[in-house]
């Protein structure tokens, strides 16, 4: 009997040691993917920013909703038209709620007529992903990353 209940307290103990281990991950955030992205590229677009983030979010939107995962994947963006920003991220969602991002887009503004734009990713091979933005540039241009 001693046995048994001992066997019986060490799998209770590796459960809540490997519930609180994957608990104490952080999640990708917007911040974390800015501050250490695994790939990212910066240019310019020679088009007002609001037409710029319509592009990229109906392209994002339309890419990503034909990949083919394991995770539910989530689009959206932000516009402020005051400080004349934006950004576009798609989140995958794992049970529990938990959201990482793990592509980014950055718009911000520069003149009428010119938008900055800095796309990142989380992902070691996301890098298809973030040269897709450079192509985008190209308004005709809705190329989906592989």
């Amino acid at each position: 009997m001693k046995a048994r209940n001992r066997i019986f307290l060490v799998i209770i103990g590796l459960s809540i040691g490997l519930s609180i281990g994957a608990c104490s991950i952080k999640p990708i955030t917007e911040k974390s993917i800015r501050a250490t992205p695994t790939f990212k590229i910066s240019f310019n677009v020679d088009r007002p920013y609001q037409q710029v983030f319509a592009d990229f979010l109906d392209n994002t939107r339309e890419c990503f909703s034909r990949k083919s995962t394991q995770e539910q994947l989530f689009v959206s963006g932000q516009r402020d038209n005051g400080k004349k920003t934006a950004y576009i991220k798609v989140e995958h969602i794992f049970a529990k709620l938990e959201h990482n991002v793990h592509f980014l887009i950055d718009l911000t503004s520069e003149s009428k007529n010119k938008t900055a734009v800095t796309a990142y990713t989380s992902e070691s091979g996301g890098e298809d992903n973030v040269m897709a933005v450079k192509l985008w540039a190209d308004k005709n241009n809705k190329t989906c990353p592989a």
